[in-house]
């Protein structure tokens, strides 16, 4: 039977790059997407169709694309 100290310990992750969001992504683009999606008439749920139902997927990518501008801000300020 195998011993817990002779297992090979896993590496570690490699280091996050600060500079990135979600799925490596980085926060400039997430920028644009957000912009792009929030003025784009076609929408996940349409104003048209739903009415005032058709606006919580434009405020929350809305505040997703305020999310990525604070955290893009952030990165460059650190210099890399």
């Amino acid at each position: 039977m195998l011993e817990l100290d002779t297992l090979p310990a896993t590496p570690p992750p490699p280091p996050r790059d600060p500079r990135r969001g979600v799925w490596g992504i980085p926060y400039g683009w997430w920028i644009v997407i957000c912009m792009v999606y929030v003025i784009s008439p076609l929408d996940l749920m349409p104003e048209l169709l739903l009415g005032p139902l058709g606006i919580p997927d434009d405020i929350g990518m809305f505040g997703f694309g305020v999310y990525n501008f604070v955290q893009w801000i952030r990165a460059r300020r650190l210099k890399p």
